[in-house]
């Protein structure tokens, strides 16, 4: 499969309806963080691991992912920066895509947590699982709506018959198994294998499902293997300006 440039502006549309609904805190997301930390790493050298941990941690502001989906979906990766490379100038930290990065990292930042009150942050959380499904499938023509159905239809489900409790999120892979399946009736190229579920509980959730090959779309939003999304709690504004920011 050839790859082929993702077409930012219509994805980029199709996340902005999900964004987080309160706006960016006064004075702005960047200019309210005051130390910022990059693990840079090479590729598959154990970081996403090291990352996982840090996100485990007090006291850090961290996103889900590594940056580099966002730059791409703010027109600041290599093949749209003009610079032929990942390197960023100053003239890049002014403009839209400036913009669009502070808006799209505002809607990620915060810390992992196990409290899902689904009469509170059930809403927060079916949004920020259909932001990011939309990021990792951008060739794919995904109904939001269905996107959304689906979300509650697991959390339902998990409640019902797997014994969670309304205001507790156990496991992200039993989640996520459950959705893709879902997702699946109506949308076969969506590959669970993409995912960072493990490979022991992947055969065990899809045991006739042959591993993916190649990549998953012609566009690519987000590399896989894809985020699982968990609960994240919004950081306040007293922690955006004493914590540190940790990105990869």
């Amino acid at each position: 499969m050839q790859l082929v440039p993702a077409p930012v502006e219509p994805v980029l549309r199709r996340v902005q309806r999900f964004q987080r609904p309160d706006s960016l805190p006064p004075g702005g997301f960047f200019a309210n963080i005051r130390d910022v930390v990059v693990v840079a790493s090479s590729s598959r050298s154990g970081s996403s691991v090291f990352m996982e941990t840090l996100r485990r941690l007090p006291g850090l502001l961290t996103l889900r992912s590594e940056i580099n989906t966002f730059l791409r979906l703010s027109g600041l990766d290599a093949a749209a920066s003009g610079t032929d490379s990942d390197r960023l100038t100053r003239a890049h930290a002014n403009g839209a895509a400036a913009r669009r990065l502070e808006r799209l990292l505002w809607d990620e930042v915060g810390e992992p947590t196990d409290r899902l009150d689904c009469a509170r942050d059930a809403d927060r959380f079916v949004r920020d699982v259909v932001r990011r499904i939309l990021m990792q499938w951008p060739s794919e023509q995904l109904r939001s709506d269905r996107l959304e159905a689906w979300v509650h239809e697991v959390l339902a489900t998990l409640c019902r018959d797997h014994g969670w409790k309304r205001d507790r999120f156990y496991d992200g892979t039993l989640f996520h198994a459950l959705l893709l399946r879902r997702m699946r009736r109506s949308l076969p190229r969506v590959h669970p294998f993409y995912y960072d579920l493990g490979l022991r509980s992947l055969r065990s959730f899809f045991p006739d499902l042959a591993p993916a090959e190649g990549p998953p779309s012609p566009w690519i939003v987000e590399e896989p293997p894809f985020v699982a999304v968990r609960p994240h709690r919004p950081p306040t504004e007293d922690e955006l300006s004493r914590l540190p920011l940790v990105l990869t």
